[in-house]
C-alpha cells in the first residue's frame, strides 16, 4: 500500500477535530510555489483544513508489522495505523497504535 492509499484510508477513520464528523479526506497539492507537495486532510463537514506531516508517514503498510519495539503497556507487537488531527496546530500526525491497549475496556 502507497503514502496516499494509506492516508486515503486513515483520513476516512479520523473524526474531524473542529466538528467530530468522519468526513475527512486525504489530498495531495503538489501546485505550491516551493515545489514540495502538501499532504492535507479536509473536512468535508466544516471546510476546516489540516496538514499531514509527510515525514513520519512510512513507504508503505508493511511496516506496520515486526518493526517496532513492543508495548510498554501490554507487551504486544501488533500495531495499527492511525490519524490524530489537532486544532491548536491544525495538523494531522501519523501514528502506531497498540491493538490490544487501543481495544481493551478501561
Amino acid at each position: 500500500m502507497d503514502r496516499s492509499t494509506l492516508l486515503a484510508a486513515l483520513a476516512r477513520k479520523t473524526p474531524c477535530p473542529s466538528c467530530g464528523q468522519r468526513r475527512l479526506e486525504f489530498l495531495l497539492r503538489c501546485d505550491l510555489a516551493f515545489g514540495a507537495c502538501l499532504y492535507t486532510a479536509h473536512c468535508r463537514a466544516c471546510n476546516d483544513s489540516f496538514e499531514i506531516a509527510a515525514a513520519a508517514i512510512p513507504p508503505d503498510a508493511a511496516v506496520l508489522e515486526d518493526a517496532v519495539e513492543p508495548c510498554p503497556g501490554c507487551g504486544g507487537r501488533q500495531r495499527r495505523a492511525a490519524l490524530h488531527c489537532t486544532l491548536d496546530t491544525h495538523s494531522c500526525a501519523y501514528t502506531l497504535e497498540c491493538v490490544t491497549c487501543v481495544t481493551a475496556p478501561p
